[in-house]
């Protein structure tokens, strides 16, 4: 059995302020009748009280009481199977994970906070399919499109620099592997959401968005970082900072992002550009843009439903109350020797 309201269990707790309640009754009924002093006057009273009808009548009350309050908490057992229809679209995170989103100049770090935005833009959505593709000097699609968001959840937790030994920023092709993504036999209902805080070192990303473009794709893009650029620290096992990474000739890098290129991106595809600087990175108001695009229809799906049996117990109480009304305290005494 499982209850659809278990907060009123509260309720219970009046079970016993009843009991007592009945217990101080009877109590205060026996010193009144020891004031009156009278044991004839005593006996003829008691004479006419069945004092067993009147503890089935508290007991019927109390048990009612037990019954209303286990109808309230809405017990249910027994599965139906209901139709749910969704409606939603279809969006992937396309996420920068090179190893210049270790840079703090977002705390804890410019990827440790997409991802934890990421997280949290999903956990909002209902019934829109989500997808995430990870990029470096390369793409791969980590969680193909789903309405499981607690096993994206669970793809976005190990998400690491490690995962692509191929550095650099290639934003054409993570774009191209984005695209791949969705149904093509669709124009619309498609969104990408592209994070990161690099330069496009392939120089095809505009192509790859007028692509997207021709596939109905609409693509949001948030700079994440400063503009004046930011060393990006290498740390040991302990996370303490043992250097930072420089180019070959010794030189510190400085990731300096590069907004006009996801400037276009998001023109060409009918999206829009957000730069994040200090940790706000936007998601908010891309979701309630995204929430204002045509939705569709998605295919039926059963969904298992407990169903409620509280009318069990309210039409149980009805009939404990109604013999409780039945059910007299008075007994019924022998006629009189001299009335006969």
């Amino acid at each position: 059995m499982f209850f659809g309201a278990p907060y009123f269990i509260w309720t219970l707790a009046a079970i016993p302020l009843l009991i007592i309640f009945f217990s101080f009754s009877a109590w205060k009924r026996r010193e009144d009748l020891k004031k009156i002093g009278n044991p004839e006057i005593i006996s003829r009273l008691a004479s006419h009280v069945d004092y067993r009808r009147r503890f089935v009548k508290q007991a019927i009350i109390i048990t009612a009481f037990f019954l209303f309050s286990v109808a309230l908490m809405r017990p249910q057992w027994g599965i139906k199977l209901r139709p749910m229809k969704r409606t939603g679209i279809d969006i992937v995170f396309l996420l920068d994970i090179s190893r210049s989103m270790l840079a703090e100049d977002i705390k804890p770090s410019r990827l440790e906070k997409a991802k934890s935005e990421i997280a949290g833009f999903v956990s909002r959505l209902k019934g829109d399919r989500v997808g995430l593709v990870v990029f470096a000097g390369t793409s791969f699609v980590t969680c193909p499109l789903t309405i499981d968001y607690n096993a994206l959840e669970m793809f976005i937790d190990i998400i690491s620099p490690s995962m692509i030994t191929r550095q650099g920023t290639d934003i054409g092709h993570a774009v191209d592997t984005a695209a791949g993504c969705f149904n093509n036999r669709e124009f619309k209902y498609k969104a990408v959401i592209l994070l990161t805080d690099g330069e496009d070192h392939s120089g095809k990303s505009l192509e790859a968005a007028k692509e997207a473009k021709k596939k109905g794709i609409r693509v949001y893009t948030i700079g994440i970082g400063s503009r004046s650029g930011e060393i990006i620290p290498v740390k040991d096992e302990n996370s303490r900072i043992k250097e930072y990474i420089k180019d070959q000739k010794g030189q510190v890098v400085l990731s300096r992002l590069d907004e006009v290129i996801l400037q276009k991106i998001s023109v060409l595809t009918g999206g829009k550009y957000f730069h994040s600087t200090y940790g706000d990175l936007q998601l908010d108001l891309i979701y309630d843009d995204i929430q204002k695009m045509e939705k569709r229809e998605l295919e039926s799906e059963k969904m298992k439903q407990y169903e409620d049996r509280y009318q069990i117990f309210v039409f149980c109480i009805f009939l404990l109350l109604f013999a409780e009304v039945l059910v007299s305290e008075r007994r019924k005494l022998p006629p009189e020797a001299g009335n006969e």
